[in-house]
């Protein structure tokens, strides 16, 4: 007598591969699949492309390619194809900038990507051309994102504390002084032209030496605010009577062209702001 023997096995319900929204992995960035069903091993068709725990379900891309990573249950194999991709390659440019002042950063992988800050309040970037704006003291993360992959790169941004706007005047008389001012305090002051306008290094006193242009610099740290400032010669000597009667008129003037005329005391004298006309209005002096 022959005897069969029969293995019933448990109805298997429809099961799905879940790879977190996502059918791209990157080389090297683990990336853990899972599946609404137990009992089963993971396998890779190309451990050359990826790799993957047979029990973890932790997937890493090895190299470029296409690969089918299968869950092997009793009975039944339930597959996801995945496409492997590079990580983008570094950004570069400078990692740490002023307030206020933008820097642009860059990335040389082959394909288009979006830029993105971790932290707005801190540091702007432009979606797609990396021209980082900062925008307070600290540090965000700025990440490159492949468009296609997916994959990304980061890098930390450092933003540090600017110098507010310099206050002070331009132009300013050769021979006269004025004292700058910038906040925070405990920078540095320079003058780009020394031979034009010195400045105290830590007062800020400007000294207007001779004719011309200059820039006053103060730095804090690594960052610098910039005034141009300039040294006018001052105007030839007026001439002219300086004595005239109440009621008279008397013109002054001066070598040096393209002035203001203005009287110190108009009650007693006032002049013609363009053509230097004195008009004598009562006794007394005017500057």
């Amino acid at each position: 007598m022959i005897v069969a023997v029969l293995c019933v096995l448990p109805a298997l319900k429809a099961a799905t591969i879940n790879s977190g929204g996502s059918n791209n992995i990157c080389i090297g960035v683990p990336r853990t699949l899972t599946i609404d069903t137990t009992g089963g091993t993971w396998s890779s068709s190309s451990t050359a492309t990826a790799v993957i725990g047979s029990a973890t379900g932790i997937v890493t891309g090895v190299a470029p390619g296409v690969v089918t990573i299968s869950y092997v249950l009793p009975g039944m194999v339930i597959t996801k194809v995945l496409g492997v991709y590079p990580q983008p390659l570094a950004i570069t440019g400078t990692s740490s900038q002023c307030a206020g002042v933008n820097v642009g950063l860059t990335n040389s992988t082959a394909g288009t990507g979006t830029w993105s800050s971790s932290d707005v309040s801190v540091a702007t970037v432009g979606s797609s051309n990396g021209v980082v704006t900062g925008v307070a003291t600290g540090t965000s993360v700025i990440t490159y994102r492949m468009n296609v992959s997916g994959c990304f790169t980061t890098r930390v941004q450092t933003v540090n504390l600017s110098p507010t706007p310099i206050v002070g005047t331009t132009p300013m008389c050769l021979g006269t002084t004025q004292t700058m001012t910038s906040t925070p305090g405990g920078g540095t002051w320079t003058s780009s032209n020394t031979g034009v306008a010195s400045v105290g290094s830590l007062s800020g006193v400007v000294n207007g030496l001779a004719g011309g242009t200059t820039n006053i610099s103060y730095r804090v740290g690594t960052c610098t605010r910039t005034l141009s400032l300039f040294v006018s010669n001052p105007p030839a000597i007026i001439t002219g009577t300086t004595n005239i009667c109440v009621g008279a008129s008397s013109t002054l003037s001066s070598a040096t062209t393209s002035g203001v005329w203005t009287s110190g005391n108009t009650s007693v004298a006032t002049i013609g702001s363009s053509t230097g006309i004195v008009n004598g209005i009562t006794t007394g002096t005017a500057t």
